[in-house]
C-alpha cells in the first residue's frame, strides 16, 4: 500500500505542513521547505545511477510532475514543462530512494519522545524513503501511523506494515484475531489485503507451526517472510535450523544471518556444562558465536542453491549484531539524545570472544559472497529501531565490507529491496512511469559505498528536499547537522 498522489496533502504558502500524529506522540505543527505538491520538478545535468545494470549517464534531465517521473533522459532546453521549477544538480548522482526493509519503530520505540513528523523527517533525512515495519505486535499502531502519513498530517516514509502471531504472548493468535474480527488464523490472514496489512512475518515458533503458517499465507496469496530457527524456552540455548525446510515449502524470504543459526551445525557438540555458573554462560556464549565456522558446506550449498531456484531473498541485517560487538567505532554522538540505543552496554569482548565474533563475521561473509555469484537476492534491512545516522547506509557497507560489490549493496537497498516488498513496479529505479523518490548524492556510490551519506537532497513523492530542509529535520530530532564519521 503506497502513499496516495502528493495532490491530496495539506499545503500553507506553498509549504508542506507537518501535522504531528498522537500514535507517537502530539505536538505543534511544523513546516519545511518542498515545492509545491501540483508543481512540475525538472533536474537538470544529472548524472542518473541505473541500479538494475550498474550504468551511469550522465547529463540527463529527469522531469517529476505531480508525484511521478515523467521524463528520465537527454534533453533540450527548450523542452522542459515552462512552468517547471528547475533545479540544476550537475555534478551530483542521482539514485532511488532507500528502502529498510527491516526496522522496528514500534516495538522497540515504545514511549518515542519525539513526535512522528519529527522521527519520520530524521529517518528521511538519511535518504530512507521506504520502510518495513517488522515489529508484529505493531501493525495496528503502524497502521494508524500509515493513514496519518497519507492523509497528509506529516511528511514520513512509505510504511510497509507486517504482521503476525506473535510468539511471546501466551495465546499467540489473540492480537490478530480480534483485529481481524475472525475465529481461525487462515480467516484472520485472509483479511490481511483488506486491513492494508502488507505480509505475513513468522517468529521463533517450532518448525511445525512455521510450516503451517506458511500453507496459509501461500493459500490465501499473502506474501510470507521470516525467522527460520526456533530457539525452546526449556532448554539451554541450542537453536533448531529449518531454512530448507520452509524455503522448500514456499518462504519467500529468510531473515537474519549474524547471531542466528545457520543450516548445517550439529547441536550435539554444544557444552555439556549448564548456563547457571560464570563459566557455563561463557561456553554458550562462545559456542553461540562459532555456529557459522561450523556450518556443514554440503547444507550450505544445498541452501543456496534450493534459495536461488525459488527466488528467496535474504535479508542478513547485519548491523544489528555488528553495532554492538563492534561498539568502539561508533561515535554516539552521531546519534540523537532522544535514541533508546544511545548508550553503550558491556565491556569490549576479550581476546578469546573477539577471535569467536571475526570468525563468525567471516564464515558469514563467505556464504553472503557465495549466494550472491550464485544469483541470489540479498536485500538491506538494519532491524534497527531504525538506527539514523548509521541505519541502512551502514548497513550497505557491511554488505561491501562481506564482500559484495557497491553495486550489489545499492541493489539490496533499492530495486531488491522493493522487489522483496511487492513495489518495484512502482518505486526502486529511476524510470519513467515511477514515483518520485529519489536521492541526490555529492558523489558516485559506486566508487565508494559510503558515498550514500553524501545527501545533497532527497525527493519523497516527488517533493524535494533541499540539503537546508534536511538539516532541519535532523535538528528537530536532536541530530547535529553534520554527523561524525563512523569508522
Amino acid at each position: 500500500m503506497l502513499r496516495r498522489s502528493s495532490s491530496d496533502v495539506c499545503l500553507t504558502g506553498g509549504t508542506l505542513l507537518l501535522v504531528a500524529s498522537c500514535a507517537m506522540g502530539c505536538g505543534p505543527a511544523q513546516s519545511v521547505r518542498t515545492g509545491p505538491a501540483s508543481a512540475t520538478l525538472a533536474l537538470t545535468n544529472a548524472t542518473v545511477v541505473d541500479v538494475q545494470t550498474g550504468r551511469v549517464r550522465s547529463g540527463l534531465v529527469v522531469i517529476v510532475s505531480g508525484n511521478r517521473i515523467t521524463a528520465a533522459g537527454e534533453m533540450s532546453t527548450d523542452e522542459i514543462p515552462t512552468q517547471a521549477r528547475v533545479v540544476d544538480v550537475g555534478g551530483k548522482y542521482l539514485i532511488p530512494g532507500l528502502t529498510d526493509t527491516h526496522v522496528h519503530v514500534l516495538s522497540e520505540w515504545a514511549n518515542p519522545p519525539l513526535e512522528a513528523s519529527a522521527y519520520f523527517g530524521w529517518i528521511l533525512a538519511g535518504g530512507v524513503t521506504g520502510i518495513r515495519e517488522m515489529s508484529v505486535d505493531g501493525f495496528e499502531r503502524a497502521l494508524a501511523l500509515r493513514a496519518d502519513a497519507d492523509a497528509g498530517r506529516f511528511l514520513a516514509p512509505r510504511i510497509y506494515v507486517s504482521a503476525g502471531p506473535d510468539p511471546r504472548h501466551p495465546d499467540p493468535w489473540q492480537h490478530l484475531l480480534q483485529f481481524t474480527s475472525t475465529r481461525d488464523p487462515a480467516a484472520a490472514v485472509r483479511r490481511f489485503p483488506v486491513l492494508g496489512i502488507d505480509g505475513l512475518k513468522l517468529q521463533n515458533f517450532p518448525r511445525e507451526t512455521m510450516l503451517e503458517l506458511i500453507d496459509i499465507a501461500r493459500a490465501v496469496g499473502v506474501t510470507v517472510y521470516g525467522h527460520t530457527v526456533f530457539a525452546s524456552a526449556d532448554r539451554p540455548p541450542v537453536y533448531d535450523n529449518f531454512t530448507n525446510d520452509l524455503v522448500s515449502a514456499g518462504l519467500e524470504g529468510v531473515v537474519h544471518s549474524v547471531g542466528a543459526r545457520p543450516v548445517g551445525v550439529d547441536n550435539r557438540s554444544a557444552p555439556a556444562v549448564p548456563r547457571t555458573s560464570a563459566e557455563g554462560r561463557r561456553a554458550w556464549v562462545l559456542y553461540n558465536r562459532t555456529a557459522w565456522q561450523r556450518a556443514n558446506d554440503t547444507d550450505i550449498q544445498a541452501l543456496i542453491e534450493s534459495m536461488v531456484a525459488r527466488g528467496v531473498w535474504y535479508e542478513p541485517t547485519r548491523l544489528v549484531v555488528y553495532y554492538w560487538d563492534h561498539q568502539a567505532l561508533y561515535d554516539t554522538a552521531g546519534l540523537s539524545p532522544h535514541h533508546p540505543w544511545r548508550v553503550r552496554t558491556g565491556a569490549p569482548p576479550g581476546a578469546e570472544m573477539r577471535a569467536a565474533i571475526e570468525g563468525d563475521e567471516a564464515a558469514e561473509a563467505r556464504f553472503l559472497q557465495r549466494l550472491y555469484k550464485a544469483g541470489g537476492r540479498v536485500i538491506a534491512g538494519t532491524d534497527e529501531v531504525p538506527f539514523p545516522p548509521y541505519g541502512v547506509t551502514e548497513e550497505m557497507r557491511l554488505l561491501v565490507e562481506a564482500g559484495l560489490p557497491p553495486l550489489a549493496a545499492l541493489q539490496a537497498a533499492t530495486i531488491n529491496a522493493t522487489a522483496a516488498m511487492g513495489w518495484d513496479s512502482r518505486l526502486g529505479s529511476i524510470e519513467v512511469g515511477k514515483l518520485a523518490d529519489m536521492v541526490v548524492l555529492d558523489a558516485n556510490p559506486l566508487d565508494d559505498i559510503t558515498n550514500v551519506r553524501r545527501i545533497h537532497a532527497v525527493v519523497i513523492d516527488g517533493r524535494m528536499l533541499d540539503r537546508a530542509s534536511l538539516d532541519e529535520l535532523l535538528q528537530r530530532a536532536g541530530m547535529p547537522t553534520q554527523t561524525p564519521a563512523q569508522r
